[in-house]
C-alpha cells in the first residue's frame, strides 16, 4: 500500500505580517517568493484589521508593488482613506497556491475579490487580523 506524501485536508500557512502596504516596505521583501497574500485595512473603531482582498502570485513582491498603485476603484479608495497592510505566506507549489487563495476567499469573503477561483477544496488558516497582528482566539 502506498502512502500519500501530502494531505490536502488542511494547509498550514506561515503568515508574515501584517506590514504596512507602501512601496518602501514592499521593496524590502525578497524577490521571486511565491505565495498567497491578504490586503487589509486597519479600522480604529474596532481596533482590528479587515481583509479586503486575497490573491496569489509567483512573485509576491512584484504583485504587492502593483497593488500599491492599483487603478481598481475599491483598492484605490481604501488606500486613500485607511491605513492599509498586507500579510503573506510562502506557498511554492502552484496548485496549492491556487487552492489556498480560493480557500481564503471562501473563508474571508473579502469585498475586493469578485469571485472565488476554481481550485482544490482545502482548509487553510487565515492571516492574523487581531490588533497589531495578534491572532484572535
Amino acid at each position: 500500500m502506498a502512502l500519500a506524501l501530502t494531505c490536502l485536508g488542511k494547509l498550514t500557512l506561515r503568515w508574515i505580517g501584517p506590514q504596512c502596504l507602501n512601496t518602501e516596505t514592499v521593496a524590502e521583501l525578497s524577490p521571486h517568493v511565491p505565495g498567497v497574500y491578504a490586503l487589509m485595512a486597519f479600522s480604529p473603531h474596532v481596533s482590528n484589521y479587515t481583509v479586503y482582498y486575497v490573491g496569489e502570485s509567483e512573485d509576491i513582491r512584484r504583485r504587492l508593488h502593483e497593488h500599491t498603485r492599483s487603478p481598481k476603484f475599491i483598492l484605490w479608495t481604501l488606500h486613500a482613506r485607511l491605513r492599509t497592510y498586507f500579510a503573506y505566506a510562502e506557498v511554492p507549489t502552484p496548485i496549492l497556491r491556487s487552492a489556498a487563495e480560493a480557500a481564503l476567499i471562501r473563508v474571508l469573503a473579502p469585498v475586493g475579490n469578485d469571485e472565488v477561483p476554481w481550485a482544490l477544496d482545502i482548509e487553510v488558516n487565515p492571516p492574523p487580523t487581531g490588533f497589531f497582528g495578534e491572532n484572535e482566539d
